[in-house]
């Protein structure tokens, strides 16, 4: 045997042990399947460890998801086969808890290249609407439903059953909620690797009721271009507004609130001017205040906007205030103590000053909280009051004081508002004659603030949420969303045909009064 082939054997056979090789360390190490069982077990110990409800014998759903849900997750690891199989198993586990402010997704991804499938859309989208499916959005031609259009079913099946049944248990199962039909609606014609859902349904015709007549289109698949993700995502997200107001009449100031989170310097100066502005107005006695796109954050940034526009009227701002504090009497949040939170709450506060700097006094507050959180480590206990001295007491009486104000309020909501967008709406509905437009809210549980966590395995991260405090006595029930007094069937997304239905509508309704 010749040195070049005795060479030529020895260089095959290095390559196959390396071959042989990089399988069993993506089999055993870098699949998907390992990765989403990875971070599937560590979300569920979080949980574990973290969750007020794991302390409550009474919370029987919400224990017997996290023990026979995660035992179902586990059952369906081997249908994972993908990064996006991957995202919908752990969203499939999350989903089950049906609470908004525990969810997570996948964020740093560097082995998705090895299994990652191509972004598919059937060339037109879905929306869920109060009263069905319409198509939002869609490529030019005849092959594709027009806008507008109202899906019936597809290949004889019920849209409605077909979306709760093969696509809800992947993102929200909270058939109730407007939101939660959205999501699965969007997932109908949309497969993208963060959205993915397992064992989809192969659907190949959907029918349409268009001018009260049922048509057939077919359901095709087709690559995702750039331009065409921009427009999808501009379908489904309303654009980001710094807090900040308008006035698109002489008697109206249009107050944008999308934003209670302000994580950015820029956020908090434009909140601080905002607020200054609203104080300095003169002459104005309608109000509208805009929370579409808003997903929460500290409610008391959508406070401070409803006191500014009270502080106006003296007697207003009393009758709110009174009410308010009748309303949420003996009112408390209780945080389930663990180190986990609390590093994520140092984390958290150290955010906030490079945002607002050391001595600002909105974060005396959030530094206190941190010291009493050590100390109730250090003592081994398992709970902590948010408030030093809670006050159980129900000993207020009911306000005898009227509205006696030229003050109009408008409150526009869409499906995205929750967490302290829901409790912003909850002070706002005790104005008398509040008129509220737009789209019903999402909804929550008592289960609120989140510590942030990140399951990290391989230089991959799964970014998750989880609960840490309990509302006692809180206004809503859980999972109950708001439902405007008139609801918006037009494009939530579109300002200027809002924006002129809203007037149309406030002047209607103030007219009356």
């Amino acid at each position: 045997m010749s040195m070049l082939k005795r060479s030529s054997k020895v260089a095959a056979g290095i390559f196959i042990v390396l071959l042989v090789s990089i399988i069993i360390v993506y089999v055993s190490y870098l699949s998907p399947q390992q990765r989403a069982e990875r971070h599937l077990n560590f979300v569920h110990q979080s949980i574990n460890e973290m969750h007020p409800a794991i302390l409550e014998p009474d919370a029987t759903a919400f224990l017997d998801w996290h023990k026979n849900g995660y035992q179902k997750a586990k059952e369906l690891l081997p249908q994972v086969h993908t990064e996006a199989d991957e995202a919908a198993l752990l969203r499939f586990y999350m989903a089950g808890y049906q609470d908004s402010h525990l969810n997570g997704h996948l964020d740093k991804r560097p082995y998705s290249k090895l299994d990652t499938k191509e972004d598919l859309w059937a060339g037109w989208l879905l929306k869920a609407t109060n009263n069905g499916y319409e198509v939002i959005y869609r490529k030019e031609g005849d092959t594709y439903p027009p806008e507008r259009a109202k899906l019936i079913s597809c290949e004889g099946q019920a849209i409605d059953e077909l979306l709760h049944k093969h696509y809800a248990p992947y993102f929200d199962i909270r058939w109730q909620i407007l939101r939660a039909r959205d999501y699965a609606a969007k997932a109908l014609t949309l497969d993208r690797s963060f959205e993915g859902v397992l064992n989809r349904p192969e659907l190949t015709s959907c029918d349409f009721l268009i001018d009260n007549k049922a048509k057939t289109f077919p359901l095709e698949w087709f690559p995702v271009s750039e331009y065409e993700s921009i427009t999808i995502n501009a379908s489904y997200q309303y654009k980001y507004h710094l807090p900040s107001l308008f006035e698109p009449t002489p008697n109206t100031v249009w107050i944008r609130a999308r934003d209670f989170a302000l994580y950015t310097p820029e956020a908090a100066h434009s909140q601080t001017k905002l607020l200054e502005k609203i104080t300095s107005i003169q002459e104005k006695n309608l109000f509208v205040v805009d929370t579409r796109g808003n997903s929460g954050g500290s409610a008391t940034h959508g406070f401070n906007i409803l006191d500014a526009i009270m502080s106006r009227d003296e007697k207003a701002a009393t009758y709110l205030a009174n009410q308010y504090e009748y309303k949420t009497q003996g009112s408390n949040a209780l945080f389930r103590a663990s180190w986990q939170f609390y590093w994520s709450y140092d984390y958290m506060l150290k955010k906030l000053i490079a945002i607002y700097g050391e001595d600002h006094p909105e974060l005396q507050y959030t530094k206190d909280f941190h010291i009493r959180l050590k100390n109730t480590l250090d003592t081994g206990k398992q709970t902590l009051s948010q408030r030093e001295t809670p006050d159980e007491s129900n000993s207020i009486s009911q306000p005898n004081d009227k509205w006696e104000s030229t003050i109009k309020l408008v409150l526009i909501t869409d499906k995205t508002c929750v967490s302290a967008c829901l409790d912003f709406v909850d002070k706002a509905k005790l104005v008398p004659n509040l008129l509220h437009l737009g789209e019903p809210t999402n909804a929550d549980t008592v289960y609120t603030e989140i510590a942030d966590m990140q399951s990290k395995y391989l230089e991959e991260t799964y970014k998750f949420f989880v609960p840490i405090k309990k509302w006692n006595k809180r206004l809503r029930e859980d999972n109950q969303p708001y439902i405007p007094d008139v609801i918006y069937e037009g494009d939530m997304n579109d300002d200027a045909a809002l924006q002129q239905w809203v007037l149309a509508q406030a002047e209607q309704h103030f007219s009356k009064r």
